[in-house]
Order: C-alpha cells, then structure tokens, then sequence
C-alpha cells in the first residue's frame, strides 16, 4: 500500500508509490488533474495551498476542543460550588471536583499552546507508560462528559 505522510506543522506531503505496485507515477509527477492544461498552476503551488488549509484547519479544531474544554472545567466548577455547599462527603467530592476542573483548564492551556505533533507525541508517550491508567481516564472522561451534557 502507498504511503501518504502528511506534517501539518509545516504542510509538507510526501507520497510514495508501493514498491512493484506497477504504478509509475512518483511523488514528482506532474500530471495535470484540473481538466484544463497550461494553466500555468504548478503541484508546489497547489500544495501550499492545501498545507495552508490543513494548518488553519488543525489551528480552529484545537481552539474548539480547547473551548470545549474550558466550558466543561466552568460546568465542573458550578458543580463544585454546590456540593462544597452541602457540607460532609459532598464537601470532599466537591473539591475532587475542583480539581478535574483545574485540570482541564490546564489541559485547554496545553492545547492551544503546543503543536499538533507535539500533542500526538505526549500522548503516545504516556498512554504506553499507563496503558490501564490510560483506558480509566478514558471511560471516566467519556462517562463525565456524558452527564454534563445531558
């Protein structure tokens, strides 16, 4: 199968063909698949086109997971707030509670300031280091997320 790499961080594509696929174009084949010739369009020039895209696509996708982070840290605290309210055990909760929050403000601040790359890295890293810590979060997260927005 080809391979397709794709660097969103400096929009760079690289195809390369299977070896013996008995395809013969390579990643330098300029064919023209616009249905028109003599354009004058050069491939390099639709394809920092396209890498220009992809990065304003990637940049809005981590602003609007970073708000949706940030709005379910607020929803957490609101709900800190009530159980710190209640006294007792829903005391303590509450401030468990607080703490995700906190989190997940940090989180929102790491998502806006880091790179697609660096985010994939950080995360393969430490899903491998807590494989089952991992898959916890996971469930937990998707469980919270479930009830908040209810």
């Amino acid at each position: 199968m080809a391979d397709v790499n794709f660097t969103p961080d400096r929009g760079d594509i690289d195809f390369r063909p299977e070896q013996g696929s008995g395809d013969s174009r390579t990643s330098t084949d300029n064919r023209d698949f616009g249905g028109s010739s003599g354009t004058g369009s050069s491939s390099s020039d639709l394809g920092g086109g396209m890498g220009d895209r992809a990065t304003s696509a990637v940049e809005s996708g981590k602003s609007k997971v970073a708000g949706g982070m940030n709005t379910i840290g607020d929803k957490l605290d609101n709900v800190a707030d009530q159980l710190s309210q209640r006294g007792g055990v829903a005391s303590r909760a509450g401030g468990v509670v607080r703490d995700a929050s906190d989190t997940l403000e940090t989180g929102a601040d790491y998502v806006r300031g880091s790179s697609l790359g660096e985010i994939r890295d950080d995360l393969s890293e430490q899903i491998r280091s807590h494989p089952l810590l991992s898959m916890g979060v996971a469930i937990g997260a998707g469980f919270l997320i479930s009830k908040i927005l209810d």
